[in-house]
């Protein structure tokens, strides 16, 4: 594992760049995307699904607790 080099004070990006070399020294082929490179909408359930468009993805595994704002909002998916 390299030497991760603080060269921002930004602690957002700081633990960007561990997660993405932890992730590769693992062999992880995990694309990152940062929320900055997205077009963000207002509204929880919203603003994920347009995600989701944006990033091409075919599906979406919440955990219990996302159901309750889920529930209304199936036919998004």
């Amino acid at each position: 594992l390299k030497l991760i080099r603080n060269e921002t004070n930004s602690l957002s990006e700081l633990n960007m760049k561990i997660i993405m070399e932890l992730s590769a020294a693992m062999g992880l082929k995990t694309k990152f995307l940062n929320s900055k490179e997205l077009e963000l909408v207002d509204g929880k359930v919203d603003r994920l699904v347009h995600t989701l468009k944006q990033v091409g993805t075919t599906e979406y595994i919440s955990g219990p607790a996302g159901y309750d704002y889920l529930k209304d909002s199936v036919d998004l998916f």
